[in-house]
């Protein structure tokens, strides 16, 4: 939703990124996309129960390998859409 797009913008100095929860969507994954590729202070996002399907999964692993200043360690995306070939970008 609108209030968890806010909320990334705001989170460009944290460490770590709660948005479980927050029914984001593909268009949401685009918003954390955008920040995963240019965050180099983010560990830790979870995307828990979000509604992402396997586009988005791509999306997030492509923006991770693309920032060379990435510092994620841990994504979770548990219970959301993402089948086995969506998992296979991770």
């Amino acid at each position: 939703g609108e209030g968890a797009l806010l909320l990334i913008e705001a989170a460009e100095k944290r460490k770590h990124l709660n948005l479980s929860l927050n029914n984001l969507r593909l268009e949401g994954s685009r918003a954390v996309a955008k920040l995963l590729q240019k965050s180099s202070v983010l560990t830790r996002v979870d995307l828990y129960k979000n509604a992402l399907d396997n586009e988005s999964a791509v999306l997030i692993s492509s923006a991770i390998r693309s920032n060379p200043n990435s510092t994620i360690a841990s994504v979770d995306l548990s219970d959301n859409k993402i089948s086995e070939r969506g998992a296979a970008s991770l």
